[in-house]
């Protein structure tokens, strides 16, 4: 497994070196992948059949690994593992209490304070392609490949949008859960149109620091358009010799905007005229909770004989709710063009 690192304003991936897999470990990867891949198109298996080919634990695992690479939420939040598809999680909201007693007075209580229980509700997301069924023994290891790639970057689109700018109502796929730019009660600031400043992100900072009582690990969140704004008035108004330069290659952003990351995605929607766009500024620990259950399952379809083409799905069960909405602070009507 690579692990991923989000590169802050670049929109690009970084990846930790690791070791590389051995001949053998590599050996072992392309037959599970082989075997697999020539189950699942030569036998003409159905996912009904109680001998419909196992998925691998290489290929399932391949394909989480896309999912954690491609989606940017997933490598912040803690996704809890849930056993079953509903799950409640308590949310901490005060912090424990130090006090000085008199003598022969008894101390105040001591522990942390929690909210109401957040409950999370696993919902099915699922990915389907055809498949031609023409395929030599030679080419098997690169469709099952290309599949895990293409599986896993849907189902991370999905969730990523979801994540961040889903309403909740269900109208499609990307609405299924309700996402931080829409969290009922959340503090926000409306652009109106104009563009994101330093300005802008060092009040919602400021709005946390004073909230939460302690500097928290923060993390905007915006398109690619709209922090584009961000990084002109940072060279614009930022003219140090080398510092503006350091700022975008992110070795400043703690520093000088008060969150530990600016993460480009182009996940969130853009849309009016001027174009526009939301950006959401969160505390993750607060912010909202997420889990799956650490599970995928894949479906064979029956081959349609005139095309020649044969349906393949993969399904996946995750859940996110909003914990505490004022851990949020979107920047709504960012200019985007």
């Amino acid at each position: 497994m690579i692990t991923p690192l989000f590169r802050s304003w670049s929109g690009e991936f970084e990846r930790e070196k690791l070791p590389a897999l051995t001949e053998g470990e590599l050996a072992s990867r392309q037959d599970a992948y082989r075997e697999f891949g020539k189950t699942l198109f030569e036998k003409g298996y159905l996912s009904t059949d109680s001998n419909f080919p196992r998925l691998p634990a290489e290929v399932a695992r391949d394909i989480i690994d896309v999912v954690w690479f491609m989606n940017p939420v997933r490598r912040i939040w803690a996704f809890r593992k849930l056993a079953t598809n509903e799950m409640k999680i308590k949310i901490k909201t005060g912090k424990i209490v130090v006090s000085a007693p008199s003598e022969g007075v008894a101390p105040s209580e001591t522990k942390p304070t929690w909210g109401s229980d957040v409950a999370l509700t696993a919902r099915e997301l699922r990915a389907w392609t055809d498949v031609s069924d023409i395929a030599v023994e030679d080419a098997v290891i690169d469709i099952v490949a290309d599949l895990v790639k293409d599986f896993g970057a849907a189902i991370a689109e999905t969730e990523a949008r979801n994540f961040l700018s889903g309403d909740g109502s269900a109208s499609n796929v990307y609405n299924v859960f309700t996402g931080l730019g829409k969290a009922s009660g959340a503090p926000s600031t409306d652009k109106a149109g104009n563009g994101l400043t330093v300005s802008d992100v060092l009040n919602a900072v400021s709005y946390f620091e004073e909230a939460l009582g302690s500097v928290p690990r923060l993390y905007l969140f915006g398109h690619p358009q709209a922090l584009k704004h961000l990084r002109s008035d940072l060279l614009t108004n930022y003219k140090l010799p080398g510092y503006a330069e350091r700022v975008l290659a992110g070795y400043e952003i703690e520093e000088i905007l008060g969150v530990r990351d600016v993460i480009s995605t182009p996940l969130i929607p853009v849309s009016g005229t001027p174009k526009v766009s939301d950006v959401v500024l969160c505390f993750p620990e607060r912010a909202a909770v997420a889990g799956d259950r650490r599970s995928l399952t894949i479906e064979r379809g029956i081959k349609d004989v005139k095309s020649g083409l044969t349906t393949y799905a993969v399904s996946e069960r995750v859940a996110w709710a909003i914990a505490d909405p004022n851990a949020t602070y979107v920047f709504k009507n960012c200019l985007s063009q």
